[in-house]
């Protein structure tokens, strides 16, 4: 997971409230929270869910909304992995048949 929309404000040195200040300081509008497949590049993997959120004007209030933003996407993206998950099972298994 990732505390900003990917590819903004990602990579080496993006981490926790650094986001959150580079968001700030750069005076974006919308920001969100990331869910992605890990890689080896940092935070280069496959995207698997977003949700984006206004900025506040804050890096606490902005935190409490990526937190929030970040429960509700973790809860989709698990879903939607064990989803794909058993279709991709089920799909193997009919196919070895």
């Amino acid at each position: 997971m990732h505390p900003s929309l990917i590819p903004s404000f990602c990579g080496k040195g993006f981490y926790g409230l650094h986001v959150h200040e580079a968001a700030l300081a750069y005076g974006v509008k919308v920001t969100g929270a990331t869910v992605h497949f890990v890689s080896e590049e940092c935070d280069g993997g496959p995207i698997i869910a977003q949700k984006a959120v206004e900025e506040s004007h804050t890096e606490a209030a902005v935190n409490g909304s990526i937190l929030s933003a970040m429960q509700d996407i973790l809860v989709q993206a698990a879903g939607d992995t064990w989803t794909l998950t058993t279709i991709l099972a089920a799909t193997a298994s009919s196919n070895a048949a």
